[in-house]
Order: C-alpha cells, then sequence, then structure tokens
C-alpha cells in the first residue's frame, strides 16, 4: 500500500549513496572506541582508561614544608661548659677553682645557686631573705633581661652587690615550648660562682635562715678545707599544704613554712611536715 512507502524503514532506502556512505561513517567515528562484552553490554571506551590512567599518575606538586623553628641559643649560652643540647650534663667547670690545692679554711666561702622559670620569681626574696646578705647566682629560663629581673629583686629586699642574675631566652632558646634547658641553666649559675664552695638547692627548696652560719662554723669549714672533695647533702623536708584544692595556695602556706630548725620540728611531731620524697630511696629519701 501506499502508507507503507512513506514508512521511516523504507526511508533509508530512498537515501543516496552519498548520503548513506556519510550517515556510516558518523557511526564509525561514534562507535570506534567502544568495547564490547559477549553479552552485547560495553565493556570499556578505548581512550577514557588512559586518560584515567593519566590523571592518576599525574602527580601533584608536593607542599613545600615550612621548616620548623630550631632552638637558638647564644654560643656563650651554649659553648661557655661545653653545652650543645638541654641534656648535656657537665662533670667539670672550667673556671672553678683547683681541687688539687690545698685551701685554708678561713678562705672557704659559700653561694647559694639555683636556676628556675618565670613563674617562680616570685620566690627569690625569700630566698634572698633567708640566705642573707651573702653570695647568690641565679639563672632565669625567661625572655626578660636579666638587669631588669635583679632590679626588681633588689627593690624587694635582694643585695645589690652579692645577686648575680643571668637569664636564658625561652623564646630563642626552646621557641616549641618543649625544652627546660636544666643544665644550661644550672652551669650558667655555676659559671658565676667566685666562692670557694657552692649550695645548689631547686628554687622550691628555702634554706633555714641559720644555714649560711652553720656552714660557716669553723668546724664544718676545716673539714671542708682536709678534703677539696667533699659534698655535704642537705637533708630536704616537705611541709603538708594548707589548702585542699589543688592550686597555688601560697598565702595560706608561706605563713607556716619553718624558717630554723626547732620549727621545723615542731612541724614534724604534729605530722605537718616530713622528710621530702621518703619513698624515693635512691634520692631524697636516703637522707632520712
Amino acid at each position: 500500500s501506499s502508507s507503507s512507502s512513506t514508512s521511516p524503514s523504507s526511508s533509508k532506502n530512498n537515501m543516496s549513496a552519498e548520503q548513506q556512505s556519510a550517515a556510516m561513517q558518523q557511526l564509525s567515528e561514534k562507535w570506534k572506541n567502544v568495547r564490547f562484552n559477549k553479552d552485547g553490554t560495553i565493556k570499556t571506551v578505548r581512550g577514557a582508561k588512559d586518560s584515567n590512567n593519566k590523571k592518576k599518575k599525574e602527580k601533584k606538586p608536593p607542599k613545600k614544608e615550612e621548616p620548623k623553628p630550631q632552638p637558638i641559643a647564644s654560643i656563650f649560652e651554649l659553648s661557655l661548659l661545653g653545652n650543645t643540647s638541654p641534656s648535656d650534663f657537665r662533670l667539670t667547670t672550667p673556671n672553678a677553682p683547683s681541687c688539687s690545692e690545698p685551701i685554708d679554711a678561713d678562705s672557704i666561702s659559700f653561694t647559694l645557686v639555683s636556676q628556675l622559670s618565670q613563674d617562680r620569681i616570685w620566690m627569690l626574696p625569700y630566698h634572698c631573705k633567708r640566705w642573707g646578705d651573702n653570695p647568690m647566682s641565679i639563672v632565669i629560663f625567661t625572655d626578660e633581661d636579666a638587669a631588669a629581673v635583679k632590679d626588681k629583686l633588689v627593690g624587694e629586699g635582694c643585695s645589690e652587690e652579692h645577686l648575680t642574675v643571668q637569664t636564658v631566652s625561652k623564646t630563642r632558646y626552646d621557641p616549641q615550648g618543649t625544652d627546660y634547658p636544666v643544665n644550661v641553666l644550672r652551669n650558667l649559675a655555676f659559671s658565676k660562682v667566685k666562692t670557694t664552695h657552692l649550695v645548689y638547692a631547686d628554687v622550691d627548696f628555702w634554706p633555714s635562715e641559720s644555714l649560711h652560719s652553720i656552714l660557716n662554723i669553723e668546724s664544718v669549714k676545716e673539714r671542708m678545707a682536709s678534703d677539696a672533695k667533699l659534698a655535704t647533702v642537705i637533708p630536704v623536708f616537705q611541709m603538708n599544704r594548707r589548702c585542699r584544692a589543688y592550686k597555688d595556695c601560697r598565702d595560706d602556706n608561706i605563713p607556716f613554712m619553718p624558717k630554723r630548725k626547732d620549727e621545723l620540728i615542731r612541724l614534724i611531731k604534729k605530722r605537718e611536715a616530713s622528710t621530702f620524697d621518703p619513698t624515693n630511696e635512691g634520692g631524697h629519701g636516703s637522707t632520712r
């Protein structure tokens, strides 16, 4: 019938040879990269995989890591006594008096030595008062100027003549705030000692008001002079806290801090004080 001659299926038959060739060319270009599975489903499109692989292989340029700040200290702070790191502990002090030469008892003298962080500067006036008008060598881990710190301490009662203050810059030495260079601080404090002997104590340990005078008893000085390598262990005690909450309650504690041996004994009898760290028999506990 005439209707069949106008059906879509028969319209291709009416295309010219040139039109059919062009249509086949388009189909060929469209499907030339397609690969099929046996069931007729598309397996891959050639070129797509290569493109993906290319993207995977393209490496992004590595991010430039900013160099981590390294601890910086002056040559003096690090190498004065041979320190190259905060963990170094020196067995000798180059500027110390010779231990081989005999010492006269009358020449025996003592310097109180300590090192501390900035948050404990408030303790130093108490040390000055207890040690008296006698030599002290202090090193503080702080960014504050040493002269400014000393002026403040002198204003609170410390001796301008006998107090030596040095500082190690916290920002320069430990910019990341991870290290406390205890040996550098201690060795710096030792380097300023001009007396024959020194008394080294952490700033948390407050000396008895009579310690310096006891060390200067003639019999003690004669014993010190008899052996240049003699070391004396000073017993340390701890006082019970006067506040229950775990906080800095210095105003509650300081009025009860014993200044003399008789005051300490009274606290011990009332079980308000004891030897420091008695369980550590290899350390302070050995002095009990």
